[in-house]
């Protein structure tokens, strides 16, 4: 299971037509949709807004954005499955040129656009994790921060510094097994399980 690390961003031009793609890292249908919503707002006069996603949860979509069924959406959607790519959404804006290219000319136009935005996009691993809430002293908040440093498959996500030091962190499975060891570990929760890159 892959996803990409870094959004990315690829213009094509056919036939007077262009085409604006653009590849985000989501991980759930509300950042897909803060992510569409935000291409929506910034290019309010495109003729399409065509689109596909998919998350490590199984959950996918894709539309064709009034372009002719199974022409533009399908065709981002078929590249994300060919390279087994998850929680990611593509997104092409096209203004219409005045030349129609055909449902074999879009299909072509639209698979090409989102192979060269993951072809030139940096792939990494999702790997199987943990959403995890932890509470720390302030004697030892120190250690666990050198922790961290020392380990790749940890991120904290928030600190909230009371009478105690309660955290958020996600962790790979191997380090929460490691985490649930530390004796200056006050109280460690998993809440939820996650597909996550690191």
């Amino acid at each position: 299971m892959q996803t990409i690390l870094k959004s990315n961003k690829y213009i094509y031009e056919i036939k007077h037509s262009k085409f604006i793609g653009f590849l985000s890292y989501t991980d759930s249908k509300e950042t897909s949709d803060a992510f569409l919503n935000t291409l929506h707002k910034k290019f309010p006069n495109a003729t399409h807004i065509v689109y596909a996603y998919r998350f490590s949860n199984g959950q996918y979509r894709f539309s064709d954005a009034n372009e002719p069924k199974n022409s533009a959406g399908k065709p981002l959607y078929n590249v994300i499955n060919k390279r087994e790519l998850y929680n990611v959404t593509i997104a092409v804006i096209r203004y219409f040129g005045g030349v129609k290219l055909g449902i074999g000319g879009l299909v072509r136009a639209y698979s090409h656009i989102a192979s060269e935005l993951i072809k030139t996009s940096i792939i990494n691993e999702l790997i199987k994790s943990y959403k995890c809430n932890l509470i720390i002293d302030y004697s030892s908040y120190n250690d666990f921060k050198n922790y961290i440093k020392s380990k790749n498959e940890i991120s904290i996500l928030n600190e909230q510094f009371e009478e105690l030091i309660h955290l958020n962190i996600i962790c790979s499975t191997e380090i929460y097994s490691i985490i649930k060891k530390l004796r200056y570990i006050k109280d460690f929760k998993k809440t939820d399980t996650i597909y996550f890159a690191f």
